[in-house]
């Protein structure tokens, strides 16, 4: 449980909600394109790149594209999604996003699992 509480840290400095600030870029995320309804996932910052959208509730592996390679991430569903990194047996949460949040990670997140929590 401690090592999955010192993730949650880490992750909540790493991925910043849009609402926080409104550069041109943070912006730019606002008008990304994430059907209704769903979780969309980009290989790029501010909702550029490949887009991926999870499909139903429950959890989701990533494949390549996308697996280790997600830089930003839109909730625009009805439910928490919280993403981890399968690392040694382990499940490291690296982030979560509540209904309506989006935003980037800043940093190198090893992202290969989404969890809709429905």
């Amino acid at each position: 449980m401690t090592r999955i509480k010192a993730a949650a840290a880490l992750a909540a400095a790493a991925l910043l909600p849009t609402a926080l600030a409104a550069t041109p870029a943070q912006a730019a995320l606002a008008a990304c394109d994430c059907p209704s309804g769903y979780s969309c996932y980009w290989t790029g910052l501010n909702g550029t790149g490949q887009r991926w959208v999870a499909p139903t509730c429950g959890t989701h592996y990533l494949n390549e594209p996308f697996k280790d390679n997600i830089y930003s991430a839109k909730n625009g569903g009805s439910d928490l999604a919280i993403m981890y990194q399968l690392s040694n047996g382990w499940w490291e949460l690296k982030g979560y996003l509540y209904p309506g949040e989006q935003g980037n990670f800043h940093a190198y997140t090893g992202m290969d699992v989404v969890a809709i929590d429905c």
